[in-house]
């Protein structure tokens, strides 16, 4: 079994947190249990439907990026950006700050921890 470095458990970290955040979210809506939702049934189970289908593609960019895929990384970028651009459609305050990071996070890390092709000798 390959080893797997301490920067991937982190994000593997992250990511699992993101999706937790959302199945709650959306477990929250389905029970009319969120404060801020005041909204018809219909709207919150889409919702919620649309938080759990979000989770989902977080669960699949952590198995693209548990295999090493190589479409992992820019799919990151995308995913993870578009959910970041998200949080400036509304108002923004400390909890979506700290959101901001969660997101951006595991994409920063494999960026940084990505492997580079090998050069060529001169």
């Amino acid at each position: 079994m390959k080893k797997i470095s301490s920067w991937m458990w982190g994000v593997y970290a992250l990511l699992t947190v993101q999706m937790v955040l959302w199945v709650g979210l959306a477990v929250l809506l389905m029970v009319n249990a969120h404060p801020g939702v005041h909204a018809s049934a219909g709207v919150r189970w889409g919702m919620a439907a649309l938080f759990l289908a979000v989770a989902l593609v977080l669960g699949g960019l952590m198995w693209a990026v548990r295999r090493g895929l190589r479409w992992a990384l820019p799919a990151a970028w995308i995913i993870l950006g578009g959910l970041a651009f998200s949080l400036f459609l509304d108002q923004f305050g400390w909890a979506d700050f700290a959101m901001l990071l969660l997101f951006l996070a595991p994409a920063v890390i494999l960026t940084l921890h990505r492997k580079r092709p090998a050069r060529l000798a001169a």
